[in-house]
């Protein structure tokens, strides 16, 4: 009876440290204070998932309810957090035939052998605009510009340091064309005047770091010129990084111009692709291409709904 005793004490000393370990490990991974020596640790949010789900089946075959709770129940909260990295009242818009669409695509491509089929990729997407994020040494010479401009007059290609070359194709002519560079980080901005659109809309590609400091400093950068070029017009954001979306600093990049996530699930791919688009458009698709070495969607104008108040005779 006493060695019974003994161990129900030790497994109960055991659950009281693992209950303990879950509770310290959700504080620091949502991090609601944004320290910013915790912040690492939120980039393994979905590894720390998977092993509160591991917990909470092994506590369930040793019968420990309150642990059970617990590892769900935070596996629940880990969840909502990562989903609240994306605007939660997101919804695909519906397509319309009498509606003219803007069709987006962007590459992230970590291996230089890729870019040797990239020219067939480009051609199967039939997007309006498309961006590639690519390491600098694999584009030689013009034969992809020559390629890319069968089916895409207006090309440009920017090459910031040695690491990252941006290259930007449309069917429409690229107004206002800007670069920005930051250390090694390149954004290529401009303006293009889709078929049937009534506005222009604004562009921004940019390649995130996987450094903190820098991650911010850039946004910064990226959020000060949206706000001086783009506030009154539609505008959209394509990137490639290793920078999680539920990142406190993309979150409050996207809170700060009304941004919305056109992808709903979590990319496990590095780097991820994204486009961000602002509140004046709709998604009305999204899919990843190309063996998921890229991401296409398609937008329109949103339409304004005009109330008007009559008065009552």
């Amino acid at each position: 009876m006493k060695t019974k005793n003994i161990q129900k004490n030790n497994f109960s000393v055991i659950e009281n440290i693992v209950l303990l370990s879950i509770g310290a490990i959700m504080m620091a991974t949502i991090n609601p204070m944004e320290w910013i020596f915790l912040r690492p640790i939120s980039t393994y949010s979905i590894s720390i998932i998977f092993g509160l789900i591991f917990i909470g089946f092994g506590a369930l075959a040793l019968r420990k309810d309150k642990t059970i709770l617990i590892s769900f129940a935070s596996c629940i909260l880990l969840c909502a957090h990562i989903k609240d990295g994306q605007k939660s009242t997101f919804a695909y818009a519906s397509a319309s035939q009498q509606t003219p669409e803007l069709s987006v695509a962007t590459f992230s491509l970590s291996n230089p052998n890729e870019i040797n089929s990239l020219d067939l990729n480009i051609e199967e997407t039939k997007a309006d605009l498309i961006t590639v994020q690519v390491p600098a040494k694999s584009i030689e010479g013009e034969w992809l510009k020559v390629e890319a401009c069968k089916n895409f007059p207006y090309y440009q290609k920017t090459i910031c340091g040695d690491s990252l070359a941006m290259i930007v194709l449309s069917k429409a002519e690229i107004k206002e064309l800007d670069t920005l560079c930051f250390d090694n980080a390149i954004s290529i901005a401009g303006v293009v005047h889709p078929d049937g659109f009534e506005d222009e809309v604004a562009f921004i590609s940019t390649h995130l770091p996987n450094s903190l400091p820098h991650t911010e400093e850039q946004l910064s950068l990226l959020s000060s010129y949206i706000q001086e070029h783009y506030t009154d017009r539609p505008f959209l954001t394509l990137s490639g990084s290793s920078v999680e979306t539920w990142m406190p600093e993309i979150k409050h990049f996207k809170n700060a111009h009304s941004l919305y996530d056109s992808r709903t699930d979590i990319p496990m791919t590095s780097p991820d692709k994204h486009i961000f688009y602002s509140s004046s458009l709709e998604c009305t698709s999204f899919k990843s291409i190309s063996e998921d070495k890229g991401i296409l969607a398609t937008y329109k104008l949103k339409q304004i709904k005009k109330e008007i108040n009559t008065a009552s005779l």
